[in-house]
């Protein structure tokens, strides 16, 4: 390479870093070519890779701006971005300050780089940018919208259930839709189509069922199971292609696009243009890409197409921690990426990262360990074994084993305890922060036994994850009284809603009602549901028909006069909101919220932030107001399939802001979540066979030896519906991967024993990935690692086998080993003996002091007057006089309690009404408001609405409550028809909006405001932004045109929270549909002219 003036160890120098390694040097001054780097965990790939960056602009053999980096979440490409700048400007300044002539490039700015700077973005955004710029090459309208999974979900089970055709199968309509979009994503994931899917599918159902049954002589009557099954899910998979069809269409007619579609339409823009394959060639002219083992077949061809071989490509990667297979990753990307890049003339040079900068000697001899099985399962690439930092400290590993599931949660919590007592004894820092810690689970449902364990251990715990909106617990008891409103059978919400802090039921009261529910159904109930299994009795019914008094149940257990109470209240809840279910989504949501009286709850406890668990509350009213508009015939069943979805997909969504979490917590997460983290000490549960290595079932052959283990079997894409997917045949990277070789098959015996391979080949490759989780939990702590493991669990019966993950690290020298106590019985002891919890759940602070108080008062009515009249105090009166404080303070906020007070939680549109005429009427009635029927108004909102998404892709457009509409649908239809016109001759019609239907919120001293902004558009000035709110009633004017626009004040601070955009460069406007009239509002109060305003009306 020529004109090459600093050296990469000169560089480091300059910028006060740390000296590379030689292998880092090898990386960092490779050739302009096409090169793949295998780094291992630790290894200090991030920062070998800006280094790169930063060491070819240094020598200015690459401008900033023909620099590409790609990732795969936004927040690594954020960091990787941000390392590069920085380190890029503190170069010019020490090169100016050494003498250096700068390149060009460098000498702008010493600062900032003059909009030089690399292109950092995720797989996907860049994926987005290509198919919006060229989209019209494959026929696509490029302003499409791209469809949450939520609302891909949405369109999904819309189509399912209106499908007038015949489906071959007894699944609800949320499950089909499920499977349709996994499919979907699987075709588009591998370049297929629902054609190409439905023609392989029939040409197996064809041949297979014209195989004879056995050669002549076989006593066989009738075709194996396994082949009877491959034909059932060939009937189902076909059944859905039409489906699949429609889904494409209905995503089509809506201009829109699913997460999918991106790479998929943007490989097909790839290999359509070699006018876009030049153009992005001599843009990015240096290519990095970061996890590159993690990519799926699609994008591998996006980007093979669009700079492929002889490009100066660096893919980084590390094929032992690809554990994404479930998601479309390939695990053959590395080796595909050196034949598609590579040539006979010019080979992809390969290096290796193997210093791993993180982890201590002990566990990466661990790590070590798990992947040498793995050696050589990539073919063509060179994957180094990890070796320590120099310095490294000795680590440590103990592998422990335990008699109950719950045993291993409190050791788990009495380790972390030990190692922090003796991080705080060594520390000669008084303020250092302890000893960063994390618990590692292969599944969520181990999750609430292990936070329990911690917490009772007084242990503050954060669980990766339960930031999400649905994870809060005052969305999760309105989601789960939903749930049995819709569902009785749901008797997992019911249990949830008992246990929770609205009804705080003990465990034995709940033991209690389960078996009033078996005395149910063994009486009249048994006999009905063998008629129709509906009918069968369920938890629900015992609350709605609770057990007498004199009810004993086969443990002697009564239910206690607490539950009882506390059951009444919660039987008429359900009544109440069953009888509800008329309402609209939304307005159900807000019946759930205060039947079980949370808002109310929330604002009496002292130890809640109030308006962040208001603010999610509104958070969930405006998820169900989201789908309400969006869903063709919105159901409360179809709403809670939706928030599923959003679960599954979107991470529960997002829970409004809140206050930095705890940096000393101890962090429970799943493995995958955990990827790319990193902590001082960290225990691994549940390593248990089948759950740690998870499989679906195992060889029916014995292991031979002690050592040895089950051969695990799984089904491949021949699988339940819920998981479909397509045949290994039709995916991209087929020739990696177990086939079931159906065409050899000269008979359906024959057959039913190729599927017996298949299953076995499938469970080696998923035994694989599992090993691969392993080295990625393992190589997540620095110092220490706890392997744990246990015997017995709830609901087992037969104890479990410690995972051959454990077994092989137990193995080594060094580890240390904890027998578990005493001999693994054949009996399950958690079945003798019932667990035991902590009860009753801890009271409300304010609850317990008021009891307390009026407990000591009462006492003090018993005591002995005369005693008072004596010289020296009563030993008791100064209890006696504290809780007669507590009883006055309490009969004091009762009494305010019933005062009309400001609710703290309002939307823009509270503000308006309540700084007008009647604020106390408005108060009264945002106390207690009634659900109302909706009105013509806002069904031509939503008619109207539902007209301007699909030909204007704008959101919920119109603020209806002012249009004086008749109830007569022919005089809506004619409304309908004038606002369109209407507003297709507005400036808006023709302008692209930078956000539609953004809720927003805004924390004041006194209240919390929230709502939606319905467009936010660019200013045409370049600078800033507009937000426009749409009205539809008379254009207002002087006091009462003031008074509107407060609504339009809090948008804008609240937009000013949310960007960070200066309020100065935020414009507000009106415009009135109507009337064709658009009005600039320039005048804003303050945030404390606006919380001045609240006060004065609490």
């Amino acid at each position: 390479m020529t004109n090459v003036r600093l050296g990469a160890r000169e560089v480091a120098r300059l910028l006060g870093q740390p000296e590379p390694t030689p292998e880092q040097v090898a990386v960092i001054e490779s050739p302009l070519a096409p090169a793949l780097v295998v780094a291992g965990a630790g290894s200090g790939k991030t920062e070998t890779m800006s280094a790169r960056v930063v060491w070819l602009i240094a020598n200015g053999l690459v401008e900033p701006r023909h620099v590409l980096g790609l990732t795969f979440t936004k927040k690594a490409a954020h960091e990787l971005a941000e390392r590069i700048d920085r380190r890029l400007s503190s170069l010019a300044s020490a090169m100016r300050s050494a003498g250096i002539e700068l390149p060009s490039t460098l000498a702008a700015s010493t600062v900032h780089l003059g909009g030089q700077s690399p292109r950092v973005a995720t797989y996907n955004g860049f994926a987005l940018d290509l198919v919006h710029e060229h989209a019209l090459r494959i026929g696509i309208d490029p302003d499409f919208t791209v469809l949450p999974p939520a609302a891909a979900w949405q369109i999904a089970y819309d189509l399912v259930e209106s499908w007038q055709g015949e489906l071959p199968f007894d699944h609800s309509s949320g499950s089909v839709a499920s499977a349709v979009l996994s499919l979907s994503g699987a075709l588009s994931d591998h370049l297929r189509t629902a054609r190409d899917l439905d023609e392989y599918l029939r040409q197996i159902e064809v041949e297979t069922m014209n195989l004879p049954l056995q050669s002549d002589g076989g006593r066989k009557r009738t075709s194996p199971a396994s082949v009877k099954r491959l034909w059932r899910v060939l009937e189902q998979r076909r059944a859905l292609v039409p489906l699949l069809e429609a889904f494409a269409r209905a995503k089509r007619e809506r201009g829109a696009i699913d997460f999918s579609d991106q790479v998929s339409f943007a490989a097909a823009i790839a290999k359509a243009s070699s006018e876009v394959r030049e153009d992005a060639r001599t843009q990015h002219r240096v290519v990095l890409l970061d996890e590159f083992q993690d990519t799926s077949v699609a994008q591998l061809d996006l980007l093979a197409s669009l700079f492929g071989t002889g490009h100066a490509t660096c893919a980084v990667g590390d094929p032992n921690q690809a554990i994404y297979g479930w998601r479309g990753a390939s695990a053959a990307s590395l080796s595909a990426f050196v034949e598609r890049w590579g040539s006979e003339d010019t080979p992809v040079r390969q290096y290796t990262l193997s210093t791993s900068w993180r982890n201590d000697a002990a566990l990466l001899k661990g790590a070590n360990a798990i992947s040498a099985p793995l050696a050589g399962s990539t073919a063509g690439v060179k994957v180094p074994t990890l070796a320590p930092r120099p310095g490294a400290g000795p680590g440590s590993i103990t592998v422990a084993a335990h008699a109950t599931e719950f045993d291993e949660a409190r050791a788990i919590a009495e380790w972390i305890r030990e190692i922090r007592a003796a991080h705080e004894a060594e520390s000669e820092a008084l303020d250092e922060a302890p000893a960063s810690a994390a618990v590692l689970v292969r599944s969520r449902a181990r999750i609430p036994v292990l936070q329990s364990a911690l917490e009772n251990a007084g242990l503050s715990v954060s669980v990766a994850g339960g930031d999400s909106l649905l994870a809060q617990r005052e969305v999760s008891d309105v989601r789960a009284l939903l749930e049995v409103v819709n569902d009785a059978s749901r008797s997992d919400a019911l249990v949830e809603l008992l246990e929770g802090p609205c009804f705080r039921f003990a465990p034995a009261d709940i033991a209690v009602l389960g078996e009033w529910r078996r005395v149910l159904e063994r009486s009249d109930g048994a006999r009905a549901a063998r008629i129709d299994p509906a009918a069968a009795f369920t938890l629900v019914d015992a609350i709605t028909s609770p057990p007498p008094v004199d009810f004993v149940s086969p443990a002697g257990q009564r239910l206690s006069v607490p539950a009882r109470e506390r059951l009444a209240r919660l039987a008429q809840i359900v009544r109440e909101v069953r009888g509800a279910q008329g309402l609209d989504i939304p307005d159900l949501v807000t019946v759930a919220v205060r039947a079980l009286g949370i808002d109310i709850a929330l604002e009496s406890d002292p130890d809640r932030d109030v308006s962040h668990a208001l603010a999610n509350i509104e958070r969930l009213r405006a998820q169900a107001a989201s789908y309400a508009r969006t869903a063709t015939a919105p159901s409360l069943s179809a709403f809670l399939a939706h928030l599923d979805v959003s679960e599954a997909e979107e991470r529960g969504l997002e829970a409004a802001p809140t206050r930095p979490r705890d940096s000393s917590a101890v962090v429970i997460s799943t493995i995958h979540a955990a990827k790319g983290l990193e902590w001082d000490h960290v225990a691994i549960a549940s390593l248990t066979e089948g759950t740690f290595p998870s499989y679906t079932s195992q060889s029916a052959a014995k292991p031979e030896g002690a050592r040895e283990y089950p051969a695990p079997r799984e089904p491949g894409w021949i699988n339940e519906l819920s998981l479909a997917t397509i045949p290994v045949e039709l995916r991209g990277d087929s020739e990696t991967l177990a086939e079931l070789r159906w065409a050899e098959a000269e008979t359906q015996v024959e057959l039913d024993e190729l599927f017996e391979e298949f299953r076995l080949d499938s469970g080696k490759e998923s035994l694989r990935e599992e090993r691969r989780l392993m080295y990625v939990a393992l190589t997540r702590a620095r110092k220490s690692a706890l392997l744990t493991y246990s015997a017995w669990g709830e609901g087992v019966s037969k104890p479990r086998r410690a995972s051959r993950f454990a077994d092989e690290i137990r193995a080594l020298e060094g580890v240390a080993v904890v027998d578990m106590e005493g001999e693994v019985g054949e009996k399950n002891p958690l079945e003798s003996s019932p667990r035991l919890a902590a009860w009753p759940a801890k009271a409300h602070p304010r609850e317990a002091a008021v009891k307390a108080a009026a407990a000591a008062v009462a006492l003090a009515r018993e005591s002995d007057v005369d005693a008072l009249a004596t010289p020296q105090p009563h030993p008791d009166l100064a209890r006696f006089t504290e809780a007669t404080r507590h009883v006055i303070a309490s009969q004091r906020a009762e009494r305010e309690a019933r005062r009309v007070r400001l609710p703290s939680r309002l939307s823009p549109s509270d503000l308006v009404a309540l700084s007008g005429a009647n604020a106390d009427e408005r108060v009264r009635e945002l106390v207690r408001p009634m659900p109302r029927k909706p009105s013509a108004s806002a069904r031509l909102g939503t008619r109207f609405h539902s007209w301007v998404e699909e030909t204007h892709a704008h959101g919920a457009l119109l603020d209806v409550d002012e249009l004086s509409l008749d109830q007569d649908d022919d005089d809506v239809r004619e409304s309908l028809q004038e606002l369109k016109d209407k507003f297709d001759r507005s400036v808006f019609a023709t302008m692209t909006p930078l956000a539609l239907e953004v809720p927003v919120s805004l924390a004041l001293e006194k209240a919390f405001l929230s709502g939606v902004i319905d467009a936010v558009y660019p200013n045409p000035s370049g600078e800033g932004v507009w937000i426009v709110d749409w009205k539809t009633g008379r254009v207002p004017s002087g006091e009462e045109l003031a008074r509107k626009s407060l609504q339009l004040s809090v948008y804008r601070l609240a937009w000013h929270q949310k960007t960070g955009l200066p309020l100065n460069q935020i414009e507000t406007k009106f415009h009135y549909v109507q009337a064709e009239r658009t009005i600039d509002i320039t005048r804003h109060p303050s945030e404390a002219q606006l919380s001045r305003m609240l006060a004065a009306l609490a």
